[in-house]
C-alpha cells in the first residue's frame, strides 16, 4: 500500500453483531465512523478528526473487551479537539489518552493485532 504521507498507528475499533467495524467509543452515536479494511475512513461533518495511537501498547491499554486494534495509516490533523459522546463534549488533546494523534483519514489495515476478550 503506498502511503502517500501517512503515518503508521493503531487503530481501536467496536465491532457490532454483524461484523462491521464502527470507531470505538461512539458506535451507536450520530457521529460514529465505520471503517473497513483498505478503505480510507474520514470523520463526519463538524465532527472533528479520528482518534488513532501512535503506540501499540497504549491502544492495548485503552481496549476494552471485545474491541480490536488494526494497524493502520493515517493522514494528521491540525485539529486540537474531538467530540465525544458522553454528552458531545469537545476535548482538547491534550485531555485524550496518552499517545493519541488525531488524524483526518483513517485506513485500517490487515487482520487486527488485539482482540480483548477478557
Amino acid at each position: 500500500m503506498k502511503t502517500n504521507g501517512r503515518k503508521e498507528g493503531y487503530k481501536v475499533v467496536s465491532v457490532s453483531r454483524r461484523g462491521k467495524y464502527w470507531s470505538w467509543l461512539a458506535w451507536d452515536s450520530p457521529g460514529s465512523v465505520q471503517y473497513k479494511k483498505n478503505v480510507p475512513a474520514k470523520p463526519h461533518l463538524q465532527c472533528g478528526p479520528l482518534c488513532v495511537f501512535s503506540n501499540p501498547e497504549a491502544a492495548k491499554r485503552w481496549a476494552e473487551r471485545s474491541n480490536l486494534i488494526f494497524k493502520c495509516f493515517y493522514k494528521p490533523s491540525k485539529g486540537r479537539t474531538v467530540f465525544v459522546p458522553r454528552g458531545w463534549q469537545v476535548k482538547n488533546v491534550a485531555r485524550l489518552p496518552n499517545y493519541t494523534v488525531l488524524a483526518d483519514e483513517v485506513i485500517i489495515t490487515g487482520e487486527a493485532i488485539l482482540r480483548r476478550d477478557k
